[in-house]
């Protein structure tokens, strides 16, 4: 193994080592991930917001990102934690000279600013309100495709930071919003008038820890979906153990609902259902949004045929 590739390494081990410890005490995570400075500076921003959107919606956060790792030396390194759902990244400079990688500095940004659009600060971003027509599953492929674009773009280890403001207002204001709606939107469900929904996702989550392929293709809907009960069937039992709703829309047509891994978020399942309708046959896609840069090019592809 490389010096190059021990650093790399190293900063997915500490990620992985924050993940877990923020799942049980988020603000001892942030301290032991950032230094003094970095974590006075992450106080400060979580002060502009209300405590209790803050708490959920930072969880919310760790629980959906996905690590991104950029260039790395032996003394310092840039990696990010993004998450498609919330469209928000946490972009880290890191001190590698410890045996555990620790944040001297970072940003803390709307995906949009990351990316070098402009913030619209009144459109939901496009995980939690889909283009018409555009299935849940491009829209966080795209997302997560034109996010790590990007990153990849970043090519030294040193300052690439000071392009983003330290603490901006609006970008935090914003993050906050997109936090309140996913937080409301997971209180919705247990609301007693959508106890059906509930009820469902409980289903659907037991069935994505324990049911075999010829039973998830009882549950689901006739031809592909059939194929993807196959290859869903045979993920890694860890993988299957740790789905858990972390996203849901309703409509009068259907419901939808979102699954990932905690401790492995990049691997994510998407099922549609008619509530209202008793054994209603289920969709099924699930991926790996990690192939992201592979996936939505083809998916683009295909759409340009479909416009010709």
């Amino acid at each position: 193994m490389t010096a190059e590739q021990k650093t790399i390494q190293q900063t997915i081990t500490s990620a992985a080592a924050f993940r877990t410890l923020a799942m049980k005490d988020q603000a001892a995570a942030f301290k032991k991930l950032m230094t003094p400075g970095a974590f006075a500076a992450w106080q400060k921003i979580l002060a502009q917001m209300d405590s209790r959107t803050g708490a959920m919606g930072v969880a919310d956060f760790i629980n959906t990102a996905v690590l991104l790792v950029g260039p790395q030396t032996s003394d310092e390194g840039v990696c990010a934690l993004y998450s498609p759902f919330q469209d928000v990244i946490l972009l880290l400079q890191t001190d590698n000279a410890e045996s555990f990688s620790q944040v001297e500095n970072f940003r803390f940004l709307p995906g949009a600013v990351f990316r070098g659009e402009k913030l619209n600060a009144d459109a939901a971003p496009a995980s939690l309100l889909p283009a018409e027509n555009q299935p849940l599953t491009i829209a966080l492929m795209q997302l997560f495709f034109e996010t790590e674009k990007v990153f990849n773009q970043i090519t030294s280890a040193s300052a690439p930071l000071a392009k983003y403001p330290a603490a901006d207002t609006a970008g935090i204001r914003y993050i906050e919003k997109v936090m309140d709606t996913r937080n409301r939107c997971a209180l919705t469900i247990l609301k007693e008038e959508h106890q059906a929904s509930l009820f469902l996702a409980l289903t659907i989550r037991t069935c994505m820890k324990r049911a075999t392929a010829e039973d998830l293709k009882q549950k689901l809907q006739p031809g592909a979906y059939q194929e993807q009960a196959e290859s869903f069937a045979a993920l890694p039992a860890e993988i299957r153990e740790g789905m858990e709703l972390c996203h849901w829309l309703t409509s009068p047509e259907r419901d939808l609902y979102a699954f990932m891994n905690k401790l492995f978020p990049r691997f994510i399942a998407i099922v549609t259902a008619d509530v209202k309708e008793e054994n209603a046959k289920w969709t099924l896609e699930w991926f790996d949004i990690a192939n992201a840069k592979e996936l939505y090019p083809l998916y683009e592809k295909e759409l340009a045929k479909q416009r010709k």
